[in-house]
């Protein structure tokens, strides 16, 4: 579905791109969500009305998007070898 409204340069609804981005974690199966994904969905939608008050706009989107990239980034934090030279 998410394929054909971007073949036919449609418009989707806001939940519906919520929906499409939600589904990236799951590449190899598109077309079916799990059960947790599917709560989270709705978890998520449910918190943006309740924080935009039902005033869908841009920055509400660049809001959730930012949530979404800071809960997938994965933090690598390595400590670098450290090396000293002694002089005499």
């Amino acid at each position: 579905m998410i394929k054909n409204f971007k073949i036919f340069a449609c418009s989707m609804s806001l939940k519906v791109h919520f929906l499409d981005s939600q589904l990236v974690y799951f590449p190899e199966n598109l077309g079916e969500v799990s059960e947790e994904q599917g709560e989270r969905f709705h978890q998520d939608i449910k918190e943006m009305k309740r924080r935009y008050q039902g005033k869908w706009n841009l920055s509400m989107i660049a809001d959730y998007c930012w949530i979404l990239h800071k809960e997938t980034i994965p933090a690598k934090f390595t400590r670098g070898k450290v090396t000293k030279e002694l002089s005499r």
